[in-house]
C-alpha cells in the first residue's frame, strides 16, 4: 500500500500536481508509521521533503528530511539515504547555510559514486551546481550542470533533464550569456512539454521572459510572462524558480512603462498563446 501510494505520488508531480504528490505522500507516511517500518517511513518522508522543497518551503522540507535521515540508517538503504542527504543539503542551503548544505550534498555524492547510482549522482551534482552558482562562480556551475545532465541522460530521466535545462538557463543568464540562456530555456520548454508538466513549462517560459527583460524587450517579456501565469492559473501551481525567485515581480513592475491600451492587448495575447507559439516568437 505504501509503495503504491508513493508511485502514484511520483506520477502526480511529473504532471505538475505537487499538492497531490504531498497528499499521497502524507497518507503513505501515516500507513508506514502504523507499520513501524523505518525504511518505509524514511522513503515517505523523502517524498514529503521533496515536495516542500520544490514548492519553496525549505524549513518544512528540512524537518521531514532530518527525520528521514535518521530512519534510513540500516544497511541496504544507501540509495534512499543519499537522496535524502542531497535534498537536505538543498533545504539547508536555501535556509541560509551554504557550507552546511554543501557538506550534506558532498556526502550524498560520495555515497552515490560508491554504489554506482547515476540518477542520484545527477541530483547531487545539480544541487552542487546551484550552490556554486550562488557563490558567483557561474562557469564552474555550468560544468556541474553538464555533469548532472550526463548522469541523468544515462538513466533516461526526462523530467530531471528538463529541470536541468532550465537551471542551466539561469546560470547562463547570470554569467552574462543571454544567447546560451535563451537556448537552454527553449530546450527546457520543449522537454517539459514532452513530459506534460505545466509547472515545468511555466518555469522555463519565465526564464525566457527574463532573457527578454535583460535584452530590453519589455513588451515581449510581459507577454511571455503572461503565458507562464496562464499556465500557472490553469494548473493551480505557482511558477517560480529558486535561482531567480524575484523575476515575476520584476516583470510585473515593467508594466508601468507600457501604455494601458497596449498592456491590455499584450495580456489578451498572452491568454491565447501556446508554449509552441512563444518558441516561434523568440526564434524570430
Amino acid at each position: 500500500r505504501v509503495q503504491g501510494l508513493l508511485v502514484k505520488a511520483i506520477s502526480r508531480s511529473s504532471r505538475g500536481d505537487m499538492a497531490g504528490h504531498l497528499q499521497d505522500a502524507l497518507v503513505a507516511l501515516e500507513h508506514a508509521r502504523d507499520m513501524a517500518e523505518d525504511a518505509l517511513i524514511g522513503e515517505a518522508l523523502l517524498h514529503v521533503g521533496y515536495v516542500h522543497l520544490s514548492c519553496g518551503r525549505p524549513d518544512e522540507a528540512k524537518v521531514a528530511l532530518e527525520e528521514g535521515r535518521t530512519r534510513l540508517q540500516e544497511p541496504g538503504a544507501e540509495f534512499l539515504l543519499a537522496v535524502v542527504l542531497a535534498l537536505l543539503g538543498m533545504a539547508t542551503f536555501l535556509g541560509g547555510d551554504l557550507p552546511g548544505g554543501r557538506e550534506h550534498v558532498e556526502s550524498a555524492l560520495r555515497m552515490q559514486r560508491n554504489i554506482g547510482d547515476y540518477e542520484g549522482r545527477g541530483l547531487s551534482l545539480s544541487c552542487l551546481a546551484q550552490m556554486t552558482f550562488a557563490e558567483g562562480d557561474h562557469a564552474a556551475a555550468m560544468d556541474r550542470f553538464r555533469e548532472a545532465l550526463d548522469a541523468f541522460g544515462r538513466v533516461g530521466d526526462r523530467p530531471e533533464v528538463a529541470r536541468l535545462h532550465v537551471e542551466m538557463g539561469w546560470a547562463a543568464l547570470g554569467a552574462g550569456d543571454p544567447g546560451e540562456a535563451r537556448a537552454a530555456f527553449v530546450r527546457g520548454v520543449r522537454a517539459y512539454e514532452e513530459v506534460g508538466s505545466p509547472r515545468g513549462t511555466g518555469t522555463a517560459l519565465m526564464g525566457l521572459a527574463a532573457v527578454e527583460t535583460a535584452a530590453g524587450r519589455t513588451e515581449r517579456a510581459v507577454t511571455i510572462a503572461g503565458v507562464a501565469r496562464e499556465l500557472s492559473a490553469r494548473a493551480g501551481v505557482v511558477v517560480t524558480h529558486a535561482m531567480d525567485p524575484g523575476v515575476a515581480e520584476r516583470i510585473e513592475s515593467l508594466k508601468a512603462s507600457i501604455p494601458e491600451a497596449a498592456l491590455e492587448g499584450l495580456e489578451a495575447e498572452a491568454r491565447e498563446l501556446t508554449p509552441a507559439a512563444v518558441l516561434a516568437m523568440v526564434a524570430e
